[in-house]
């Protein structure tokens, strides 16, 4: 049987340990600013053990951020992650931005005075590509990979169709309550609801989600339902505010009001800065989708 459990080091910060009885990984590495928490937790779940290689979802700081603390903690273990991923890791440019937004989670979540200890930057990497169709060998199971963009080009999704547990990336959302999935657009609208799609058909009993954990108050088809509508609520609503005249920052203003206030604060860490970046790049993916407009459906 395969266990799941979710570690949270820190505030703002979370991964998943994956166990059987021969083998162990983490899914995601936190941030930055607890790392060391992260290796803390992760010795403490596994008494002992070492995990075999960490599994990454996608290549944002949030994830990525304890891979360093992890590699030195635990020698020889290594990264699996999509080629988009290898390919992000290695650009200095996009380092440095994950060194800039780990440093504003560090002073959100800790402090204004908050600093991040020097690490390896180049022990961010991807040892060993993987993608559509591969399978991790975790000894009594095996989990299937599947490619999930719309979140980020490099999404995600691990399945483990024995016990019928699937491991989401962010591309299907985050789940808030049995209203609302907290649906983080950033790459494309129509990959995100593809994505939602290819999910709900594979069929699990069992789903764990991004920055949440189990989901224990819905179904399965259920969330991927209010994921797909929690979508396009979003989409209706960014299209009404230009429908009405707004500028985006007018529209970024309504999306504030009517979804980070009233659905997802207080229900999710997620600070307003960072739905702020996730709205901006929202606007811009339905622009680049359909220049007219008119041409998005749900």
């Amino acid at each position: 049987m395969l266990k799941v459990k979710r570690l949270v080091p820190s505030r703002g910060c979370d991964l998943y340990l994956l166990q059987t009885e021969e083998k162990a990984a983490v899914l995601d590495t936190g941030m930055f600013h607890c790392a060391e928490q992260t290796v803390a937790v992760i010795r403490e779940a596994l008494e002992g053990r070492h995990p075999d290689f960490v599994l990454l979802t996608h290549t944002h700081y949030d994830h990525v951020g304890g891979i360093p603390a992890i590699r030195k903690a635990f020698p020889g273990i290594k990264v699996y992650g999509s080629a988009y991923a290898a390919y992000v890791l290695q650009r200095p440019g996009a380092r440095k931005v994950m060194r800039q937004l780990g440093l504003e989670a560090a002073k959100t979540y800790i402090g204004e005075d908050a600093e991040l200890d020097a690490f390896d930057e180049n022990a961010l990497c991807v040892d060993e590509i993987i993608g559509e169709g591969d399978e991790i060998d975790l000894g009594s199971r095996r989990l299937r990979v599947y490619e999930t963009p719309g979140h980020t080009t490099c999404s995600l999704t691990f399945y483990e169709p024995e016990d019928k547990i699937l491991l989401l990336s962010e591309s299907t959302g985050v789940y808030v309550d049995p209203t609302w999935v907290d649906v983080s657009i950033l790459t494309g609208y129509g990959q995100t609801m593809d994505s939602i799609e290819k999910c709900k058909a594979l069929g699990a009993e069992t789903l764990y989600v991004s920055h949440y954990g189990k989901i224990s108050d819905l179904s399965p088809e259920a969330y991927f339902t209010l994921a797909k509508n929690s979508a396009a609520a979003f989409k209706n609503l960014v299209l009404k505010e230009w429908g009405r005249g707004c500028c985006d920052e007018e529209v970024m203003q309504a999306c504030r009001e009517q979804i980070w206030c009233t659905k997802v604060k207080g229900h999710e860490d997620q600070p307003v800065a960072a739905f702020d970046a996730n709205t901006k790049a929202f606007l811009n993916v339905l622009r680049k989708e359909s220049p007219n407009l008119s041409e998005i459906r749900d």
